[in-house]
């Protein structure tokens, strides 16, 4: 269909585009001029892909860590499998097909992971320089590629769900936008990006205004009227009665708040903006007072391409119903606030910084070279945050990073327990009379759990990835006490690190009267 299928802000919106850029509009380019611009944009998307995929290469190395273990049990029959539809992909067939292809492997899980993000990233790359150009490609994909945020979506393979909601939602948004034939793939799209991750849940909204303010010359017809879009509206009722969010979130920790919707909407407008090495004061996930400052900068800067007509043209309002949007679902949360739940969002974010650079940036040579710099600091920061962000060590743990950590932890663990050449149908306690000495040194009240005890049965998913890793493992259990009349269980005797010892009662009791703290062996603190 051609542009005389448009309405007149339709072919309004073509002209406005074209005579900005000194081009003419795309539907009246020369096939050989396509090809060009999509070899162009293949590049592009490589090299954002690419650089993406590099800057969290080091995921590969690490173990499982926390729910990863309850994955893994719901695929090998240990835990309950889904039934419905909430988080059926992620939480469960993206597991089943890990097992069914090459077992227990965190590094195929790690490598997945790390390739839907880079893949997000290319592809939001390869859409801003078909719509924009090659400077709005590449500063933009760039933002997206490296930005901190997606660290724990990357690096914990139970949250790549965000990401392949977020890759399967933008690409359902890209198909509507090219309307004839190609927007009944957005339905589809839709659909398998809420299977992943609910937080995607208002893609429709995004389409409506991609729809309203910035159409294609192949847009089929208003958004009102055309029946993909209704079947997309349709599946966000659908979804909540079929899928019952509500009853799967239930409890206090996902509670819902409207006193929590401020302070998380400027916290994630914060670490929106705030992407800087230079700047950043805390990783800490929970709503960051200190980066108000930056939220109310970014939401300045979303009205601001709102109210100009240069970046209305390039798509700002797009961007900026589409970022509020990703955020919404997850802005009454009152008790998590999290990094990666900016990860669908910033697609939205990265079309924003792609219009400003593409309005700011002169044309020509000059303006490629600036793109490139600018696009090569994104990368160096990106990678710089990333490392210091899986390095960065903490007073109580190996790791500052709780993901990194846990997973450490459960690898020295499982690694000890291997060693230990337990039997068949073996029973173990885990105690850790270093992790209250500790706490009891530092003041702490012994009658409670110490931080060494809470954070290592955290990792070990109190006990569940034990059975997982080990099957012929009967029974785990995490104690406070040694009883040396208990002689049926093996101990498990445990640092904060997850380095243990395994012995049996008599032993245990032995070493007891001669020392009061058992040692275990040290081991290395790297990645396992």
């Amino acid at each position: 269909m051609g542009s005389a299928s448009l309405s007149a802000p339709g072919r309004r919106a073509v002209a406005e585009r074209a005579g900005a850029r000194g081009a003419p509009p795309a539907d009246a380019r020369g096939s050989a001029g396509r090809g060009g611009a999509r070899r162009l944009a293949a590049v592009v998307a490589a090299c954002v892909g690419g650089a993406a995929f590099y800057q969290h290469r080091n995921a590969v190395d690490y173990s499982f860590s926390q729910d990863d273990f309850l994955g893994l049990a719901r695929a090998m029959g240990l835990a309950p499998r889904l039934a419905g539809p909430w988080r059926l992909a992620s939480h469960q067939l993206a597991w089943d097909a890990l097992l069914a292809t090459v077992g227990p492997d965190a590094r195929v899980g790690h490598a997945a992971s790390n390739a839907l993000w880079a893949l997000l990233a290319a592809l939001c790359a390869w859409l801003l320089t078909r719509r924009l150009g090659l400077v709005a490609g590449i500063v933009g994909g760039t933002f997206l590629g490296a930005h901190p945020a997606a660290f724990t979506a990357v690096w914990w393979i139970s949250a790549h769900g965000d990401t392949a909601a977020s890759l399967l939602a933008l690409a359902a948004v890209a198909a509507w936008r090219r309307g004839e034939r190609a927007r009944w793939a957005a339905p589809a799209l839709f659909l398998a990006a809420l299977m992943f991750k609910e937080s995607v849940l208002l893609v429709p909204v995004v389409a409506a205004a991609v729809s309203r303010f910035a159409p294609a010359p192949r847009t089929a017809r208003a958004f009102q009227r055309d029946p993909a879009w209704l079947l997309m509206a349709a599946l966000v009722p659908a979804w909540l009665v079929l899928a019952r969010p509500g009853a799967q979130l239930g409890g206090d920790a996902y509670a819902l708040s409207p006193a929590a919707l401020f302070p998380n909407l400027l916290t994630y407008a914060g670490w929106t903006l705030d992407a800087w090495g230079l700047t950043i004061r805390n990783i800490s996930d929970a709503v960051a007072p200190w980066e108000f400052g930056w939220g109310v900068a970014w939401l300045a800067l979303l009205a601001l391409g709102c109210a100009l007509p240069a970046l209305r043209r390039r798509g700002s309002v797009v961007a900026a119903v589409g970022w509020l949007a990703m955020v919404a679902p997850v802005l009454p949360a009152a008790h998590h606030t999290y990094h990666y739940y900016l990860v669908a969002a910033l697609p939205y974010a990265a079309l924003l910084v792609g219009a400003l650079a593409d309005a700011a940036v002169p044309r020509g040579r000059v303006g490629v070279g600036i793109a490139l710099a600018a696009g090569s600091l994104l990368v160096f920061n990106g990678i710089g945050l990333t490392d210091a962000l899986e390095r960065t060590p903490f007073p109580l743990t190996l790791r500052a990073d709780r993901t990194v950590d846990r997973a450490l932890v459960a690898a020295n663990a499982l690694r000890d327990l291997r060693a230990a050449g337990l039997p068949p149908h073996a029973r173990l306690k885990f105690w850790s009379p270093q992790s209250q000495a500790i706490d009891r040194d530092r003041g702490r009240d012994p009658a409670y759990e110490s931080y060494g005890e809470a954070n290592t049965r955290a990792a070990l998913l109190d006990g569940l990835a034990v059975r997982v890793m080990l099957p012929g493992v009967d029974s785990v259990r995490f104690v406070r006490a040694f009883d040396a009349g208990d002689t049926s269980w093996r101990w498990c005797v445990y640092r904060p690190d997850g380095a243990l010892r395994v012995v049996r009662a008599a032993e245990l009791a032995r070493v007891i009267a001669s020392a009061p703290v058992v040692p275990a062996a040290p081991h290395a603190a790297g990645p396992r």
